[in-house]
């Protein structure tokens, strides 16, 4: 028995170390199969191939006051082993390119540029020669992450802790750095395309948008659009941006001083700025004044006046001279998915319109907006019965097409609510391109929702509490929906908590 089981021992370690070299020969395998792939990708970065390669998915700065020292981040250890192997073998090369232009790594690198794909090249469009933009005499800031990112509301928020942060240090804002960003996808939007530069550098107390100025602004590149010595970290930022730190390798750049991209917790991270004083009520405060978020919100937004471009649109789809209610479900996947506020949520498009008809104040309107993402609803991934919401989520995109297509009868039968949306089926039929299609219909459903009579929207999302508070603002009407049917709310809406 005592050789039996020496046999079964000495059997079973050599099955172990069978096992064991089989695994590290997978391993290596995988390893030089993923090197292969990205040596493919550095020599030939088209787009298709970086769209496999990439998922697209400060607070304080250091400075107490204007002239020290700039913004620091940092970066985190752990990358996937294609992006180390990139960094890694660029690194020496990289370190000697600070002194020159950083518009690639080096020659076997993928490009800013390549990654950076700016909305304005890809539509042949030109910014409008009109826009007048002012030199910097004074200090500068510029966003240091590629884009602002997440929805256009998220990017919103970031947009506006940048602004804060320029105000209380007295900075400009470096105009051809602030990028809005096409979600899912590579492509930025210059500023200047989606709203009025010259509106916004009307409004004196606000940082003035400056154009770029090399003898001042020399540690920013233009051909890349982003910071001399960011690219390896830019290029990681777009694999993981909840992890990498922009800033890392910007320590003490001061022409112009770099803010954003940072990773959260960290100083220079916008989404922090923004939310400390939204959830906890930190003033932003300067030399000569000190304000409430909310204040300066609407200071921020009053000056953010829509493009001619977005203005053209919006004016297209709007009903002429129909008063209309505007309803912002937003039930779309990822909503349904999202771990926070469950018990708040109505996921149910047929409860949330039975709560619409049936509010007495609402009988007399016959047009109605809805602002919702149909090609997310319409997406064959949310469609199939192994998604955890199937049911409800097939039961919200047949009711949307339905009163989308035939409108609803209101149940007291005096009158037919014509319902309708905009968003991005509407701006491919006027020929938008899709470079920033998702970005445009998201501003273009906010000044339809602005614009609208009656709003009604939901608190677990930003885009409805943002609207909430313009609208406040302007002394229009606000509702919401909840598991109790519909309120009205009376002044502001309280700071977002989910």
């Amino acid at each position: 028995q005592r050789r039996e089981m020496k046999c079964l021992i000495t059997l079973l370690k050599l099955v172990i170390i069978i096992l064991l070299f089989v695994t590290i020969g997978i391993h290596i395998s995988f390893r030089e199969l993923a090197k292969l792939r990205l040596d493919d990708l550095v020599h030939t970065p088209s787009s298709g191939a970086l769209d496999d390669f990439f998922s697209s998915s400060n607070e304080r700065p250091i400075q107490e006051k204007p002239g020290k020292e700039a913004f620091v981040g940092r970066s985190s250890d752990e990358d996937e082993m294609r992006i180390k192997q990139l960094t890694n073998r660029d690194r020496v090369q990289n370190t000697q390119s600070l002194k020159h232009s950083d518009e690639t790594v080096n020659s076997k690198s993928l490009s800013c540029i390549d990654v950076v794909q700016r909305c304005m090249e890809l539509t042949n469009e030109s910014l409008p020669s009109t826009v007048d933009v002012p030199a910097s005499e004074e200090m500068t800031l510029a966003l240091a992450a590629p884009m602002l990112k997440g929805g256009y509301r998220n990017q919103y928020m970031r947009f506006v802790a940048l602004v804060g942060n320029a105000l209380i240090n007295r900075q400009n804002l470096l105009l051809p750095s602030i990028k809005w960003h096409e979600k899912d996808s590579h492509n930025t939007v210059p500023f200047e395309m989606l709203f009025d530069v010259e509106e916004w550098n009307r409004h004196k107390s606000l940082p003035k948008l400056v154009r770029f100025n090399q003898s001042i602004h020399h540690q920013w590149n233009p051909a890349s659009t982003v910071f001399v010595g960011s690219c390896n970290n830019v290029i990681k930022y777009f694999k993981k941006p909840h992890r990498t730190s922009i800033l890392n390798e910007l320590k003490g750049v001061t022409q112009p001083y770099a803010l954003g991209g940072a990773i959260s917790g960290q100083p220079g991270n916008l989404w922090d700025f923004y939310r400390r004083r939204d959830k906890y009520g930190k003033t932003i405060d300067t030399a000569d004044s000190s304000m409430t978020l909310q204040d300066f919100e609407e200071w921020v937004l009053s000056a953010m006046k829509p493009s001619q471009l977005v203005m053209d649109i919006v004016n297209s789809i709007r009903p002429k001279d129909q008063p209309y209610i505007a309803l912002h479900p937003r039930v779309e996947p990822e909503m349904m998915e999202h771990a926070h506020c469950k018990e708040v949520k109505v996921r149910s498009v047929s409860l949330i319109l039975e709560q619409v008809l049936a509010y007495e104040g609402f009988h007399n309107y016959t047009s109605m907006f809805v602002a919702v993402a149909m090609p997310q609803m319409m997406h064959k991934h949310h469609l199939h019965p192994r998604y955890p919401f199937h049911e409800e989520h097939k039961e919200n995109l047949d009711t949307l097409t339905r009163i989308f297509s035939k409108g609803i009868d209101h149940p007291s039968g005096h009158s037919h609510i014509n319902v309708w949306t905009a968003g991005e089926s509407s701006l491919e039929e006027r020929n938008v391109n899709p470079c920033m299609i998702q970005l445009l219909a998201s501003i273009v459903n906010m000044e339809l929702a602005l614009e609208a009579d009656v709003f009604v929207g939901t608190s677990v999302s930003t885009w409805s509490t943002s609207v909430w508070k313009i609208r406040h603002r302007r002394g229009m009407p606000n509702y919401e929906f909840t598991h109790d049917g519909i309120k009205q709310l009376d002044g502001l809406p309280p700071p977002f908590a989910c």
